[in-house]
């Protein structure tokens, strides 16, 4: 499985068909070798139809026009322009070009390689990727000759993207991925890319230009979070430790997420304090949906228990959202931590807000110092809204009023807002009081209990 993630103009789709048709060629050599009937189906796939035509299509049928001509025969037999268009090799393989929007059209198809070009577009990206991969199960082939291509410009930290960019942080060997700039082709002139790069703001360029992640579009914590600043890199869980502080965030209902913090006086990494609070360090999450309270919270403890960490001692403590009132009296229960749970309601939208804002200061104070960090380990995690994922993507609602869009408040029903949340359960009533001014209203005094 292989990606390649660039800005515009950076080569990604002509990789791509560079890259599928000699593996198609080096497929038909394998079977040949083999004494093996040749002849396999491929499928290339975009968004849209406008996109297949444009991008693979136009592309495969370029380089096979310039093979004619350098090798003087062809080697496409048969050419196929009606929906969905074909490419018949003379190797007796065949080309498939369909449309992600219409997956019924390849259902069924036993493939022995795939590619998705310009994946980002789709309103889906995923679901796209998954009917395609799912195709490759032509069994004349071992697990390392079938192949899957993803070439695109990321929409945010989302999609295929944001997973093939998790599968090569988690060292999956069947993982692979290239980053391009628009400026890494030598095709395209410095001046096109300033021409272009002054009609984008910061944000947009880093995405249309340079080919990286970027939080979503109105990401709460898209100023102050860092997918590479607030990771502590090569961190792993060897046990609690000395003069540390151990505590669960959790914020509850159908989709629940627990966060396991280690809390200590030093900035992270380092000897030195670190004043207003200390720094905390998330160093693992539960996330689990459709189960009951009791059953999350037996699996936290479950957790716990393997990592050392003693929920009976003075050491640890959960703060966990206010609602529902049952599923923290089930939490409070001596059975999962003690009774040492703390739960404070928010009073008023401001209050939520300021507890935003509490968060966004131990991400990354004015001083510039990161109270706020995450294990690298947690890239690992299985899940599709891992705290990582979700704080880059947990964002607001948008409207447009008179073709200009009006952000308002956080989006409570995005799958990416109950890591974050947790993280607010926890931060607000500990820290809040620690920035707090005159003019905020509704600040613990103290911490909640």
């Amino acid at each position: 499985m292989k990606l390649f993630r660039g800005g515009l103009g950076s080569g990604k789709t002509l990789g791509g068909s560079r890259e599928f048709l000699f593996r198609i060629l080096s497929n038909h050599q394998y079977l040949v070798d083999r004494g093996i009937r040749p002849g396999a189906l491929y499928l290339a796939g975009a968004p849209t139809y406008d996109l297949v035509e444009a991008g693979a299509w136009n592309h495969i049928t370029s380089w096979l026009d310039e093979w004619a001509a350098v090798n003087g025969f062809a080697l496409d037999a048969k050419r196929h322009i009606t929906k969905p268009r074909r490419i018949q090799l003379i190797t007796g393989d065949i080309l498939k070009f369909v449309s992600l929007d219409r997956s019924q059209m390849f259902a069924g198809a036993n493939a022995a390689g795939v590619w998705y070009d310009e994946c980002e577009l789709a309103p889906d990206p995923m679901a796209g990727w998954v009917a395609l991969s799912n195709r490759l199960r032509d069994n004349r082939f071992p697990d390392d000759r079938l192949f899957g291509l993803a070439t695109t410009t990321p929409r945010g930290h989302r999609g295929v993207s944001a997973y093939f960019a998790d599968q090569v942080a988690k060292a999956d060997p069947d993982f692979g991925m290239v980053t391009a700039r628009s400026a890494d082709n030598p095709g395209i002139s410095a001046s096109y890319i300033r021409q272009v790069s002054q009609t984008m703001g910061t944000r947009e360029a880093l995405q249309q230009l340079e080919g990286e992640l970027v939080s979503e579009e109105g990401a709460v914590y898209g100023h102050e979070f860092s997918l590479s600043d607030s990771i502590l890199h090569g961190h792993t869980w060897t046990g609690p430790r000395k003069n540390r502080v151990y505590r669960v965030a959790i914020d509850w209902g159908s989709h629940y997420h627990a966060l396991i913090i280690e809390h200590s006086d030093y900035i992270t990494g380092t000897d030195t304090r670190c004043p207003f609070g200390g720094t905390d360090l998330v160093v693992a999450e539960i996330v689990m949906d459709g189960c009951q309270d009791a059953e999350f919270l037996q699996a936290v403890c479950q957790r716990l228990d393997k990592m050392g960490i003693n929920r009976d001692d003075d050491t640890f403590e959960c703060y966990c959202d206010f609602n529902p009132v049952d599923a923290v009296r089930v939490a409070q229960q001596v059975r999962f931590f003690g009774a040492r749970v703390f739960a404070r309601r928010i009073p008023s939208t401001q209050a939520k807000e300021q507890g935003i804002r509490t968060v966004r200061w131990r991400l990354q104070g004015h001083d510039g110092v990161r109270r706020l960090r995450f294990s690298a380990s947690l890239r690992a995690t299985t899940s599709t809204r891992g705290i990582i994922r979700s704080m880059s993507n947990y964002s607001r609602k948008e409207l447009k009023v008179d073709g200009m869009s009006v952000t308002l408040g956080v989006n409570q029903d995005s799958p990416y807002s109950h890591g974050p949340d947790a993280l607010r359960a926890y931060m607000w009533p500990v820290y809040a009081h620690l920035r707090a001014s005159e003019l905020d209203a509704d600040v613990p005094s103290r911490k909640a209990a």
